[in-house]
Parts: C-alpha cells; structure tokens; sequence
C-alpha cells in the first residue's frame, strides 16, 4: 500500500512538472509581434504613450541570429517587449537611408526610444537575456508607469464617445504628480484643449442668450480670458464710423469750394 502511494504521488508530481515545463515552451514558441513600419510604429508608440524598441539586422549577421534565437526567445524578455514596448524590426540592407538617419555601425543594433523619440539606450552587438532584461526595465523606469499609459488610453477612447465626464478624471490623475513625462504632456495638451472647447460652447450660448458676440477665447498662464462685446456697442460703434465719414465728406467739400471746385 505504501508503495502506491509513493508511485501515485511520483507520477502526480511528474505530471505537473511536464505540465509547467510545456507552459514554457508554449510561451517561448509564440513569437512576438514585430512591427517592419518605421512611421507605423513610431505612431502606435505615440498614440499607446508606450516605448519604442528597435531591432537592426542583417540576414548575415550570425550574432542576430543568436540574438533571435537566445535572448529574444526569453520569457522575461518577450512579456516586457509584448506588453510594455512597441517592437520594430528592421532590415538594415533594405532599408540604407533610415540606417544611415540612425548612425547604425553595427549588427545587430537595438535602440530604445521614449514616446516622443528621444533615443534613451543605443545597445550595439549581442546581450545576453539578463542584460537585455535590465535595460529594458531601466527604460520603462523612466518611461510610462502601466497604469499612466492605460488610463490615457482609457482616456481617449471616452473623448471618442464624448464621454468627458470620464476623460477628465483620468487625464487630472495623469498630470498629479508634476512631472514631465511624455503622456503627461500629451495628457496636458488633450485636457487643455478639451477646456478650450467646453468654454468656447459655454460662451458661445451665454453670448447668444444675453445679446453678446463672442470674439476670442485664449488661455494666458493658464488662465482664461475672454473678449466679448455687446450688440449695443457694436451698433453704436457702427454710427460711430458712419458719423466720422459724413465729417470728412463735408471736410473734403469745404476744402474743394475753397478753391473753386465742387466735390460730387
């Protein structure tokens, strides 16, 4: 009996680690999603608020294929470039002038750059899974939290169904700590201009309940201010210019009668 119950448990535990073993692999087989547009790419980054990791190879290069088949097959490094970067793969042979913009030297070259494009780690040659784990996590300290980038996304998708009331509470929490981070200045301009926006509807029917044109609308060191003038003063400036044309009309005839000419 008790020998059953050791080959029971035996084949138990074996059947659990084939189990997490074949999880793994599953995970290391399913390749990453590479983008091969620069200009694409760069947008999603922009509009995700995520990151930019770029990968320059050649078909020769024996360390690319190292890196492809090594690091790059990582689970680490694979989750953080799926899930935290927007990945670029580019052909160096194919595609010369973008390889000369970006001063590459060498294969393989891979070039971590921020939402706004700034280069933040230029890392020439092969790296081993570690190394390659730590710069990509040393990028996104500095980089966008998950949540910041998330809730811009959340963000943009309630301005997409005019769900403001839920776009501004996220876009406020982006901004709260103060800092300069990409999305908080894209966060800034987005909420900005969502204020620009509702104060000009709110001017414009103030105006139009009260009798007032609505002129201009701008924001000075964060404040608003707003220039609107009333009907009454624009009709009395109206007479106003009338009034100083007739006065110059009858100035212009008195001058021509002095000497001797008749105006029309």
């Amino acid at each position: 009996m008790r020998y059953e119950v050791f080959d029971m448990f035996r084949w138990n535990t074996l059947a659990a680690l084939l189990l997490v073993a074949s999880s793994h692999a599953i995970a290391e087989e399913k390749p990453l999603a590479w983008r091969t547009d620069y200009d694409v790419a760069r947008k999603e980054a922009t509009e995700k608020g995520l990151p930019l990791f770029v990968k320059v190879f050649s078909d020769s290069c024996v360390h690319c294929q190292r890196l492809d088949a090594g690091p790059l097959r990582n689970p680490a490094v694979l989750e953080l470039l799926s899930q935290r970067f927007v990945p670029l793969l580019i052909d160096g042979t194919k595609s010369p002038k973008l390889v000369e913009a970006l001063h590459i030297q060498a294969y393989p070259t891979m070039i971590i750059a921020t939402t706004d494009g700034k280069i933040f780690a230029f890392l020439e040659g092969y790296r081993e899974a570690p190394a390659l784990t730590d710069q990509l996590q040393r990028a996104l300290a500095v980089e966008t939290p998950d949540w910041m980038a998330r809730d811009f996304q959340e963000s943009v998708k309630a301005i997409g169904n005019s769900d403001y009331a839920k776009a501004i509470p996220l876009l406020k929490a982006i901004l709260e700590d103060g800092k300069d981070r990409p999305v908080q200045t894209k966060a800034k301009s987005v909420l900005d201009e969502i204020e620009q926006q509702a104060a000009g509807r709110l001017l414009g029917n103030f105006a139009h309940f009260y009798g007032f044109q609505f002129l201009r609308f701008t924001r000075i060191d964060g404040r608003a201010t707003v220039e609107i003038e009333s009907h009454r003063l624009r009709h009395r400036r109206h007479h106003q210019r009338i009034r100083k044309g007739i006065r110059h009309d009858h100035r212009q005839r008195r001058a021509l009668r002095s000497h001797g000419l008749h105006g029309r």
